[in-house]
């Protein structure tokens, strides 16, 4: 028996607020917390909404398990089709799907793969920025922009607008993919 709130009326003569009314059945403050979902709980919804073939989405799904807390996948596909039962090449599949769902780049074993498939999801395959980033990233990386102008005969002005584009119009996966490949 709770004695404050059986003697709250008969000692308090003044105004009753609201705050000193009980409801047994009313929800707790813990039910009305939410979290955010994980990356991981966030790109299997996506792959559920419409994933059709079976084994490349039981096998997506182990992708999704596989990727570490940046969005980057941390085994092969061979120990994969090993773990699953399926042929490298549906784990392949499976992996090509997960890399399109947003974030653009998850599933990816390295930075430059998650750079070149978000530029592809972009539409941006044609640009010299795909370019840089397939065969020139370590040097982009290592900020040899003169020595890479010279090399791929583009003045420094290009070079220059095309790692601003880079640098601003595509997503970094978890926001740090770029930044700890430097390190």
């Amino acid at each position: 028996m709770d004695f404050g709130r059986e003697f709250q009326d008969y000692l308090d003569p003044g105004y009753k607020t609201q705050e000193f009314e009980y409801k047994e059945d009313a929800p707790t403050f813990e039910q009305f917390l939410t979290k955010a979902p994980s990356l991981s709980e966030h790109l299997e919804w996506q792959l559920h909404m419409d994933c059709a073939e079976g084994e490349v989405c039981k096998a997506a799904e182990c992708v999704i398990g596989n990727l570490d807390e940046d969005g980057r996948l941390t085994t092969t596909n061979e120990e994969m089709a090993v773990q699953g039962g399926w042929s490298e090449e549906t784990v392949e599949r499976a992996r090509a799907i997960v890399m399109r769902l947003e974030p653009v780049g998850c599933g990816a074993r390295d930075v430059r793969e998650c750079l070149l498939a978000q530029l592809e999801a972009s539409g941006e395959t044609e640009r010299l920025a795909t370019q840089l980033i397939r065969d020139h990233l370590a040097d982009l990386q290592q900020h040899k922009l003169p020595h890479l102008s010279k090399q791929i005969g583009v003045d420094l002005e290009t070079l220059a607008a095309e790692l601003q584009f880079i640098g601003c119009s595509i997503r970094i996966q978890a926001g740090v993919t770029l930044r700890k490949s430097r390190s």
